[in-house]
């Protein structure tokens, strides 16, 4: 392989991780966009289940707040904890390419058998950082519906029981 071809051949691996970054970028923003919809029916769960206790003045307003704050504190942390997973995963991807942009830059020749070898341990690092990040954003945005998910019941419940006590003291 010559010095053009490996030239090229470096072009076009920078190609493919500019596009890369493009996904993973397309990702973070989803992911972003289903972090702010938990955070919009948490939200509207919250506000119904305090009119709910105000009408029926089971609880203080007062307790209901800190009760509310208290979990919104764990599901602020899980997303700043997501948003820094993702934001971390992307750096990487960008040093990587600019890794290979410098390299290209410094117009060194390489042997093909050096070249090979950084390929490989780029793809490695690569595989390693995409199962390590996809599996633990998976794992929070699971558990965080799931809490949604069960809140949403246990406030389900609590209504069906708070409108048979009203409809009995009626």
């Amino acid at each position: 392989m010559n010095h053009n071809e490996v030239k090229n051949l470096i072009e076009n691996i920078i190609t493919s991780y500019n596009v890369r970054l493009k996904l993973v970028e397309n990702i973070i923003t989803n992911t972003r966009k289903t972090l702010e919809e938990f955070k919009t029916k948490r939200e509207e769960m919250s506000r119904k289940l305090r009119d709910s206790l105000a009408k029926s003045a089971n609880l203080r307003k007062k307790d209901f707040n800190k009760m509310m704050e208290e979990i919104l504190q764990v599901q602020t942390k899980r997303e700043e904890n997501i948003n820094k997973m993702l934001a971390d995963f992307h750096k990487e991807e960008e040093q990587v390419v600019a890794k290979l942009k410098n390299l290209l830059q410094k117009g060194e020749e390489i042997r093909i058998k050096d070249f090979k070898k950084m390929l490989i341990k780029i793809k490695n690092s690569q595989e390693v950082r995409e199962k390590s990040t996809g599996e633990k954003v998976t794992s929070e945005i699971e558990r965080m519906r799931q809490e949604v998910s069960e809140m949403l019941t246990v406030f389900k419940k609590e209504r069906e029981k708070m409108v048979l006590v009203l409809n009995h003291k009626l």
